[in-house]
């Protein structure tokens, strides 16, 4: 809402026998990863994604482009052993 000017978003849940996925994807304004504004600039919000599916050893895609939206896309592996204080 902040950033994407989006007038339209689809979340997806997938819950499968190994993994979980889920897919979130806008219709927004999109950006170019390479020059998007990071930690350094003040703005952890991709950089807390990734910390967090880190966390998780989920694989973490996000797809965007200027003028084509984004979409995100979290894999989470059901067999991971993790101890309890990963999951905050």
């Amino acid at each position: 809402i902040k950033h994407s000017q989006a007038t339209d978003a689809g979340i997806h849940l997938d819950y499968g026998p190994q993994n979980v996925t889920l897919r979130i994807s806008d219709n927004g304004c999109g950006f170019d990863q390479n020059k998007c504004a990071g930690p350094d600039d003040g703005h952890f919000g991709l950089l807390g994604i990734a910390e967090r599916a880190k966390r998780l050893n989920a694989g973490l895609t996000i797809q965007s482009e200027p003028g084509a939206g984004t979409r995100i896309t979290v894999q989470v592996p059901l067999d991971r052993d993790l101890p309890e204080n990963n999951l905050a």
